[in-house]
This record gives structure tokens, sequence and C-alpha cells, in this order.
């Protein structure tokens, strides 16, 4: 969008949403979404490249997501999987808006041998109607990145994102415990773990129509050690190297997947 334009910018955003869920079974939740936006171009010139063709767009929005998850540990699964998807529309023909995303994320756990697990992932989002505005474009770069690649922004209509991850503790559990005046004991333990691990992802951004083709592919593959301080956090520290070789290193909270 930026290229577009021809210089950074800024959109003015305000935006409600609400989220009501209801629990199927243990493994199996199913939520109704309802939200509302508000979002304002800094100027005229980007109106065309907005849903109802004005400086600001007003749109209401619905939709329903559909989760399953047998996961162990959400914190750091060995074993289970995971089923997120979701489908959500917006504006209702109102200002001319009308458009829709659907998004898919599911994930598998396997414990190959003692403590050496297998993990895969595979996210993909679309979106389609009458005119899908930049602003809600998907994106490589931010929150779903292959690590090689993990400052390259992307945009599309549509995103796939793959992830596939082995894993092997090289310190399983170390109960830390210290006495502090003052604070309950239960904010000063924690069980700290280490796991090395060897990763790839690879991932694509197109439009709708777009002909794809493995060339069209962001690739990258590395390795990384997690840091766990459960039940509270954990970040990683990861080197990868893109399709073309370049490296990278990665300080990242929380897990990869």
């Amino acid at each position: 969008m930026e290229t577009a334009f021809g210089e950074e910018f800024d959109y003015a955003v305000t935006s409600l949403n609400n989220t009501w869920g209801m629990r199927l079974d243990k493994h199996i939740n199913i939520y109704l979404i309802l939200g509302y936006s508000n979002i304002s171009a800094p100027n005229e010139s980007i109106n065309s490249f907005m849903a109802s063709g004005t400086s600001t767009d007003k749109t209401f929005s619905t939709g329903i997501d559909y989760n399953f998850d047998t996961r162990n540990l959400r914190q750091f699964p060995e074993s289970g999987v995971y089923f997120d998807v979701n489908f959500l529309h917006s504006g209702f023909g109102l200002s001319n808006i009308s458009y829709n995303s659907i998004s898919l994320d599911t994930r598998k756990y396997q414990r190959l041998y003692e403590s050496l697990v297998l993990k895969g992932r595979l996210s993909i989002r679309h979106t389609f109607g009458e005119f899908v505005p930049y602003y809600n474009f998907s994106t490589l770069g931010f929150d779903y990145y292959t690590r090689g690649n993990r400052y390259l922004i992307r945009e599309g209509n549509n995103r796939i994102l793959s992830s596939i991850e082995l894993t092997h503790p090289i310190i399983s559990e170390w109960n830390f415990a210290v006495d502090l005046p003052l604070l309950p004991k239960s904010l000063t333990r924690t069980r700290i773990a280490v796991y090395a691990s060897i990763f790839a992802d690879a991932a694509n951004v197109f439009n709708n129509g777009d002909v794809i083709t493995l060339n069209d592919f962001n690739s990258g593959y590395g390795f990384g050690l997690t840091f766990l301080f459960l039940p509270y956090s954990s970040f990683r520290v990861e080197y990868a190297f893109n399709e073309f070789g370049k490296g990278e290193l990665l300080l990242e909270t929380g897990i990869s997947f």
C-alpha cells in the first residue's frame, strides 16, 4: 500500500469488537463475533484504496469461529492437535462495502521418540468480495513471517504459511524458587526448561486470480533455543537463513507455534 501511495502513512482507526463463546466439550469451542470499525485515510488521494471510495470506512462486521484443541500444554505442546477456522463478513452493503475473510490455522504435535517432538503448522487466509480494502489485505512480515525473512513485508488478498520444527530438551525441568518478603510463593516459583530446535518455514502472499508457483514462496530454515519459564512466559533465540542463504538473528517472545 505504501508503495502505491509513494510514502509511509497511518490510518486513524477506532474499533469495537465483541466475542461470545460456547464450549461444546473439553476440546471444542464456538464463537460468535460482532464488530464495528471506523477507519480514516490521511487524505483524499487514498480514497480509491478504501472500501467505500471515500476517506472514511464505517463498517459493521460479524462472523463465526470454530476451535478444536487437544494439545497437552498450550505454553509448549508436545502432543495433540490444534485447529481453528473462522469466517468474517464486513460491510453488509452499507456505503457499498461488502467483503469477506476466511482464516484457517491447523497444527499437529507428535512425540517421535522419548523427548524428540515433531511439530507442523499450516496457516491460510483468504479475502474476497466486492472490493477488499488494502488495510484488510493478508500480510507477511508482522505477526506472520518466515524465519530468515523476518522483516520482509508482503501483502495481497491471500496468505499461505507453513512450518515444520523438530525439538528436543536440553534441560527438561529445573524447579527454581526464591523467598522474597511480601511476595506470595506462587510468584517466586517457576519451572525452567530449555529446548533446542531445527526448523523450516515457507510462505506466500498473492492476489485472487494469480497463478501460484514455487518461486513465489519465501522460505527459511535454521536452529534455535527456546527458554521456558512456566507457567509465566517464554522466549526464543534463533538463527535463520532465507532462500538466498542470508542469515539473521531472531530474538522473540513466546513459542514459534
